[in-house]
């Protein structure tokens, strides 16, 4: 793919790691990787601007948040003279703050081009403002999933010439397949010979650890071979929570609560089997690119971005939000058919690669890029008048 040369600045201002987060920093890095400038914005101190700072990328600090009217109007001079001083071609807006703000310098005298990027599950705001900062003053719009831009065509009619939904990337080579070994699974307490079925991610309800473990206690009853991993950080739910209910369910020796590991990739190729059972969010979900990536099959639930990536099958299952018994039938099918399990792992890998690949990660955004300055640069702005 021959690329020109082109900048942009990726706003996000958000003051934790979150999927918006690893969408822009991400796609900073892959950017700037391949010979084009990206500028990392966002506020002072925030994870995503001390990640971004680690991978040695440029970094602006802005309060978008704060709507101060002395923050306002220096949050207008401090954006100015970041666009200006890095020659920035393209913002490429992450939050509605950073979204707010950027309208200032689309349509001046040096002006250059706005794009909206949606990886976030909430609808926008239905107001007069907002409904002309989207409809009048964005040149295009990338979700991170199909779920997503059907939530805002559902609340205002963007031309879809000018949406595209291109999902995160992962590096499928960071990524890529690893054999286990019997002594990694005792060292964790784990039979060797086992079905291992995982969970990675932050302990919190939204993550539906209780129907994963509800499920895993109905297959008990029929597979004794089958064994269930938890990993992740605490944060609305404690490790001794999850203890309590596998201990109540009967199927605690069957159990790993594991903690959340640095390297995410050493829980994941003792698991066989990947489950995101969330009950929402999800827009971007990370971890099942990253299950799949690995030559993971997944069992995945019908929630915004999840069915997205599933092809019913042939590299996984997609089943309900709130069916323990849904979920249960999943896991019985892929663990009786030790065959399908190991087609649906290569072909999960195959989709990675395919799919969520840092190559089509960046190939997808650059053709946007590359349209969207086209468009602006021939006069033709991105308004609905």
């Amino acid at each position: 793919m021959i690329v020109r040369k082109m900048s942009s600045i990726q706003l996000v201002s958000v003051r934790w790691w979150n999927a918006s987060a690893y969408y822009a920093v991400t796609l900073a890095e892959i950017l700037q990787s391949r010979g084009l400038k990206t500028v990392v914005g966002g506020s002072a101190d925030s994870p995503p601007l001390e990640q971004a700072g680690r991978n040695n990328l440029p970094v602006a600090a802005f309060q978008f948040e704060s709507f101060n009217p002395w923050h306002f109007f220096r949050n207008l001079r401090l954006l100015k003279m970041a666009l200006v001083d890095n020659q920035i071609d393209i913002m490429n807006v992450h939050r509605p703050e950073d979204h707010f703000y950027s309208i200032f310098f689309r349509n001046n005298s040096s002006g250059r081009p706005l794009i909206r990027t949606v990886g976030d599950v909430r609808s926008p705001k239905v107001n007069y403002l907002n409904k002309i900062i989207h409809l009048h003053h964005t040149d295009f719009f990338i979700f991170s999933c199909h779920a997503n831009r059907k939530r805002y065509q559902n609340i205002w009619p963007i031309p879809e010439n000018k949406t595209e939904v291109i999902y995160a990337g992962v590096d499928t080579q960071h990524f890529s397949p690893t054999e286990r070994t019997d002594q990694e699974l005792r060292k964790l307490g784990i039979p060797p010979g086992c079905i291992t079925f995982g969970m990675v991610g932050r302990l919190s309800p939204v993550k539906n650890h209780s129907m994963f473990l509800q499920a895993a206690s109905q297959l008990l009853k029929e597979q004794r071979n089958a064994f269930f991993i938890i990993s992740g950080e605490e944060v609305e739910i404690k490790e001794a929570d999850l203890k309590q209910l596998s201990q109540q369910l009967g199927i605690a020796d069957q159990v790993l609560i594991a903690g959340k590991f640095e390297d995410v990739r050493e829980i994941i190729r003792l698991i066989d089997v990947g489950v995101v059972c969330s009950r929402d969010s999800e827009a971007i979900s990370r971890i099942t690119a990253e299950f799949m990536s690995m030559s993971k099959p997944v069992i995945v639930t019908d929630i915004n971005v999840l069915p997205e990536m599933v092809a019913v099958g042939h590299n996984g299952f997609v089943t309900k939000t709130d069916s323990a018994e849904l979920l249960y039938q999943k896991m019985k099918k892929i663990m009786e058919n030790p065959e399908l399990r190991r087609k649906m792992g290569k072909n999960a890998r195959s989709t990675a690669v395919r799919r969520f690949s840092y190559n089509r990660f960046f190939e997808d955004t650059v053709r946007v890029y590359e349209k969207v300055l086209n468009t602006y640069r021939s006069g033709i702005h991105s308004t609905h008048e």
